[in-house]
């Protein structure tokens, strides 16, 4: 017992170890006004190791993995330095993996059908991704983004492999609703309290760099919370939340990718689930127009008249037309392109979209074998590719937290499927023969 707590002591020491050096690193690197995030980070993530059981510090090492990835796009990092987003990356990863091998020492044994699901969504999007950054790079010589894209898939195979089947399904699912809470609830307070950091053009970015990405971790947010969040309360809070952020960013993207996921989910599923979304959705704005009144002015975003993505389909109309077959290459368009199928074909030519659309078929029917909650998450993230470029890029974080909640979704309904054939198998298996009427039935009667 003794050496137990002895080798527990120093893997404690040296996940805090681990995480003050990054937290220096962190801070030494922040922009100005954002130094106490990484500090306040740190005491929370210590605190929470030093005084947790092995279960809940399982999840924390996941869940602070997440964070750090998700925190690569940080609003802290400064614009002109990439070395912290890269650092945040790869420590993530290494959190990801401490929680695996955390798991593993306490005898944790993955099933067979976690094994499968991560393999089939690593195959889902490796395959895809991989063959486009090929199709982007290999015809104009770009051999440095090639590495790079290439290291970032490997990045996200080495998490997804160590997070998926090497975690308990509800350790997983637990983290990845601390890290988007903590993100998108982070960014609301933020924005209450600091707006001058956290708003830009009225529009919520946060703690990220942006409110269109802001906005993707609240579609995130809101997807778990419907779909797998069991506690009636705490589905509506978190939902409240991620409706309140979607609104506040103004990022339509991301709030017809909830809508979607909503309507599809209530249309094969009944209305049952949706009625009750609505009315805590109602609820909850209710509440906050009481307390805020001028909460109903951040739907001012949402009805802005700008359009944003105008110039995009101009650039890649005009990059398929210089080069149909192997487009401009990874990174080349004259501006930046706010569409995965646009992105594609500017990169890629026309190969380039039928690469993209060879993914997009193989998330909806990977989707729809697993069941309905899944494939409503599934489309709606399709719907909301073709208007961001994240799915086609590893390097970012938005793909990687894709995939993991991915994972959870699927996993939460196998779980759902799995009572469900057990209910079905107690109800339809032959009765017991009683073996009091058995035994009386073999004695023979008086004469």
């Amino acid at each position: 017992m003794a050496e137990t707590r002895r080798s527990r002591s120093l893997r404690d020491a040296v996940w805090v170890g681990a995480a003050a050096v990054v937290t220096i690193v962190a801070s030494l690197l922040a922009s100005s006004g954002y130094v106490w995030l990484p500090l306040t980070a740190f005491a929370v993530f210590a605190l929470l190791i030093l005084l947790t059981n092995h279960l809940v510090r399982t999840m924390i090492l996941t869940a602070a993995g997440c964070i750090s990835i998700i925190a690569a796009s940080g609003v802290f990092i400064p614009d002109d330095s990439s070395t912290l987003s890269i650092v945040l990356r790869v420590v993530g990863a290494i959190f990801m993996i401490a929680g695996m091998l955390q798991a593993r020492s306490h005898g944790f044994v993955a099933s067979p059908a976690q094994h499968r699901l991560v393999i089939q969504v690593l195959l889902t999007l490796v395959i895809p991704i991989g063959l486009y950054i090929a199709l982007a790079t290999v015809p104009h010589s770009m051999w440095d983004p090639l590495f790079s894209y290439t290291i970032g898939l490997g990045l996200m195979c080495a998490v997804i492999l160590a997070s998926g089947p090497q975690l308990p399904s509800g350790t997983l699912s637990q983290a990845i609703i601390v890290a988007l809470t903590v993100t998108v609830g982070l960014s609301i307070v933020c924005g209450v309290v600091i707006p001058e950091l956290a708003i830009e053009q009225a529009r919520l970015r946060g703690v990220v760099n942006n409110a269109n990405l802001l906005g993707f971790y609240a579609f995130l947010l809101g997807v778990v919370a419907l779909l797998v969040v069991k506690k009636p309360a705490w589905r509506v809070a978190l939902f409240g939340m991620s409706g309140l952020a979607l609104l506040w960013t103004g990022s339509r993207a991301s709030g017809l990718a909830l809508a979607v996921t909503v309507a599809v989910f209530m249309f094969l599923k009944g209305k049952a689930t949706g009625l009750f979304v609505a009315s805590g959705l109602a609820l909850v704005a209710v509440c906050i127009g009481l307390v805020w009144p001028s909460f109903f002015d951040l739907f001012s975003t949402i009805t802005r008249n700008n359009n944003s993505r105008g110039g995009s389909w101009d650039v890649a109309i005009e990059a398929l037309r210089l080069s149909p077959l192997t487009g401009v290459g990874l990174g080349n368009e004259s501006s930046i392109i706010a569409s995965s199928p646009l992105r594609a074909a500017a990169n890629a030519g026309y190969p380039g979209l039928i690469v993209i659309g060879i993914l997009w078929i193989a998330i909806l029917v990977l989707t729809a074998r697993i069941g309905v909650r899944t494939f409503a998450f599934g489309l709606a993230a399709v719907v909301h590719s073709c208007f961001e470029g994240w799915l086609l890029s590893p390097v970012g974080p938005m793909v990687l937290v894709f995939a993991l909640t991915l994972c959870v979704v699927a996993n939460r309904e196998l779980e759902i499927k799995a009572r469900a054939a057990e209910s079905n198998e107690g109800l339809t298996a032959p009765p017991r023969p009683n073996p009091l009427i058995s035994s009386a039935q073999k004695r023979p009667l008086p004469a």
